[in-house]
């Protein structure tokens, strides 16, 4: 018998997507606070970012999680399925901006998956369902670079 907990459904790309992005942990930053609770503002804003971050060790300054729904004016609407599938592979924006936060510690893992996985996940990401939620600007610096090593 099928399990009970919603098993992967590989043959439907978005349905395996959703479960990939499950184990992505992807809604886990993806989501606004509550401000009172600090808890997930609720089902229907799932994915709309601004979740705060400050990462001491990698700069200064705030980081917010973007909203990744498929709002064209404050998500990612206007990104392909393609632009989203690279940009989880290599933390890079369509525009050449890095991703900083807690996804580039995932970067790793993540370049490891397969690539039928990867598209899967960005096929899902690209048919969430729009919310609109302007997530405020990042104030993150980076810190330098160390210099390189002598010897």
């Amino acid at each position: 018998p099928k399990p009970a907990n919603g098993p992967d459904v590989t043959d439907a790309k978005a349905k395996h997507g959703e479960y990939m992005a499950s184990l992505m942990l992807c809604s886990h930053c993806h989501w606004p606070p509550d401000m009172k609770t600090l808890a997930p503002a609720g089902p229907d804003k799932m994915f709309s970012g601004g979740l705060p971050f400050e990462i001491p060790m990698l700069g200064t300054g705030k980081l917010f999680a973007r909203n990744i729904t498929s709002d064209p004016a404050t998500g990612i609407g206007k990104w392909t399925e393609d632009q989203i599938y690279s940009t989880i592979k290599t933390m890079v924006r369509p525009d050449g901006k890095p991703i900083y936060g807690p996804m580039q510690f995932m970067q790793g893992p993540w370049s490891q998956l397969d690539d039928a996985d990867l598209h899967a996940v960005a096929a899902y990401i690209k048919q969430l369902p729009p919310v609109k939620n302007k997530v405020p600007d990042s104030t993150f610096k980076p810190n330098a670079a160390p210099p390189p090593a002598t010897g």
